[in-house]
């Protein structure tokens, strides 16, 4: 969280890293803690139905700061997939097949 800059107030969508599932959350408290050691600032947020600190979940989840970049992340991934996928469905089609009629390497997607 070091480069993570936030403001009480302040939305935010959390996508969890094994579950398609976005989060709506708000920044509840800002927690700035100093010592001989530096400082350190964590956030507290609630996601409806409890409030925790942002730290203790980051593992679990991508932060985004607007639900326009984090449909634009799941939309990038999706076509990721869908074109390695594609490439692998061409590969293994040339080897069992030979390489006649393969329109796949040209149908990859792309982002809008």
């Amino acid at each position: 969280m070091k480069n993570l800059t936030l403001m009480v107030g302040q939305r935010i969508y959390l996508l969890h890293k094994m579950k398609t599932r976005i989060t709506p959350c708000q920044v509840v408290e800002e927690v700035i803690k100093r010592s001989l050691k530096g400082e350190v600032i964590s956030y507290k947020i609630n996601t409806g139905s409890e409030e925790l600190f942002l730290e203790t979940i980051l593992n679990d989840f991508v932060i985004f700061e607007s639900l326009s970049d984090a449909k634009k992340f799941l939309i990038e991934r999706f076509i990721f997939v869908v074109n390695e996928l594609t490439i692998e469905v061409e590969k293994n089609t040339i080897e069992l097949f030979g390489s006649e009629d393969m329109p796949f390497s040209e149908a990859n997607i792309q982002a809008e």
